[in-house]
């Protein structure tokens, strides 16, 4: 079983809290609005299948999956390969909504 480090121990908290200040200074630039739900809970699929289903943090940005998938200034580079960026869905049969 391979172990993973969480984002915190790898790039220290202080790379955290900058990340979190920055998404949140693009928020507000867009406004504070968020996506839609079915917008989210796609995206939350596509984050669930790069960590494995395993915690609640993106490997890759550190932040918590939930929350980043429903702000409109978030983006991911998995997300712009498995979702199509003007209807939203999915591209591929390799993710489908029953995965947990």
């Amino acid at each position: 079983m391979i172990r993973i480090k969480p984002y915190f121990i790898v790039h220290g908290w202080t790379h955290l809290v900058y990340s979190l200040m920055r998404s949140m200074y693009f928020w507000a630039k867009k406004g504070f609005t968020i996506v839609p739900y079915y917008v989210s809970q796609r995206r939350q699929l596509i984050c669930k299948r790069c960590t494995g289903g395993v915690g609640h943090r993106c490997p890759i940005c550190g932040c918590f999956i939930a929350a980043i998938s429903k702000l409109t200034s978030s983006h991911c580079e998995n997300w712009n390969k498995y979702l199509d960026s003007s209807t939203q869905t999915i591209l591929t049969n390799d993710i489908s909504p029953t995965e947990h």
